[in-house]
């Protein structure tokens, strides 16, 4: 089975569970499915399959799926700029039932699976306070101190500053098992 199939599986079982009325899923589902977890942000649904290396985003609403369709923009944007490998690869689109979703690469929190496969890197408190500023959540504060060297880490803040990048709370980024570092993997904006 392909990803793309196994991913309309997925969706199905959702539909199942959930109906196809987006309306009833602006409420956090509260679910115990075996095959896949599911989260909802203010925007969008993200399932996370258990036994996968992608994830699904759906949008809530209409701006939800703006979101899905931005991210998609910004990820070429940053191929331009080779900054590419610090984001989630969009990976397939699937069309089922009303509704468009948007698979992506998978991450790993940090500490998901004991011990972290990534280094700490040092920056200055200059560069650690610029990204802290760049969120558009006022109480997210937290520096992923794994992301990359000083100079890297310029050039990512001034590409989210350019393009509108500012949820990048510690939900919104994780390990990537492809580049072996930290991605971030919501990085459409508020």
């Amino acid at each position: 089975m392909t990803q793309k199939e196994y991913a309309s599986k997925l969706i199905s079982a959702f539909y199942a569970e959930f109906g196809m009325e987006r309306e009833r899923y602006s409420e956090h589902p509260k679910i115990l499915n075996p095959a896949y977890n599911l989260y909802a942000g203010m925007f969008r649904l993200t399932i996370v399959p258990k036994n996968a290396n992608f994830i699904l985003k759906l949008g809530k609403t209409d701006t939800g799926d703006e979101q899905n369709e931005n991210e998609t923009r910004i990820y070429k944007l940053a191929q331009e700029q080779n900054l590419q490998h610090w984001f989630a690869k969009p990976l397939f689109v699937v069309n089922a039932g009303p509704y468009t979703w948007h698979a992506y690469e998978k991450a790993y929190f940090i500490g998901e699976a004991g011990q972290s496969p990534l280094k700490e890197k040092e920056v200055s408190d200059e560069v650690v306070e610029r990204y802290c500023s760049a969120l558009c959540a006022y109480e997210i504060d937290e520096w992923p101190h794994y992301i990359a060297h000083e100079k890297v880490v310029n050039r990512l803040i001034d590409f989210f500053a350019d393009y509108g990048i500012n949820d990048l709370h510690n939900g919104n980024w994780g390990y990537s098992k492809r580049a072996r570092h930290l991605i971030f993997t919501d990085y459409a904006g508020c």
